[in-house]
């Protein structure tokens, strides 16, 4: 079993928050990072018995559009799947049901769903320095009820999560009356992915 990571992570917090949770599954792990320059972008062969984490950043109780479209090119083949909603601190709304109906139309089974709380990415006092040594302790009881979990008959439920269908309407982006710090945020991020206007976790 080859455990996938696969994030989409302007700022490197919901990053660190997928290999936290993947480390305790020991074993070989691929990470396949979503937010980067198009030519860049590698995509993982994932097969059917192999472990995926999926994390994403929050952005106004939504996850960016952009992390969904390349996502959706990666082949599911069946395998199962652990979201995470990586949030700043205020609240993640519609992301995990919105993760959930994504991986599950790729063909994943979504066997379990992780809302996790890391530093904002522009509001740096929310959330400041997670995630930090007691989310990494609870990320490791996750994993090993997650294990336990997959080593039974290969049967699982659909997870009843907290959210709305439809969801919320998304946001467009940042107002003209940016702080400083969201400009040096925003320009941060233009250095790695271009294409990516809206401030993200």
């Amino acid at each position: 079993m080859t455990i996938h990571n696969i994030t989409f992570s302007p700022t490197g917090g919901t990053r660190r928050v997928g290999e936290l949770l993947c480390k305790e599954f020991g074993g070989e792990c691929v990470t396949t990072e979503l937010c980067t320059k198009k030519e860049n972008l590698k995509l993982p062969g994932i097969h059917t018995d192999d472990l995926t984490v999926i994390s994403m950043p929050v952005y106004a109780g939504r996850v960016p559009a952009m992390a969904v479209e390349r996502l959706k090119g990666i082949e599911a083949n069946g395998a199962r799947c652990v979201i995470i909603a990586v949030y700043g601190n205020r609240a993640y709304e519609d992301a995990l049901v919105e993760m959930q109906d994504v991986a599950t139309g790729m063909g994943f089974r979504v066997v379990a769903a992780i809302a996790a709380i890391a530093e904002h990415s522009i509001c740096r006092m929310y959330g400041s320095g997670r995630p930090d040594a007691e989310d990494a302790n609870e990320l490791a009881s996750f994993a090993a009820d997650i294990l336990r979990k997959i080593k039974g008959d290969g049967e699982y439920a659909p997870l009843s999560l907290p959210g709305n269908r439809p969801y919320k309407q998304g946001c467009k982006g940042p107002t003209p009356r940016q702080t400083t710090t969201a400009r040096a945020a925003e320009r941060v991020r233009a250095n790695v992915l271009p294409e990516l206007s809206l401030p993200t976790i």
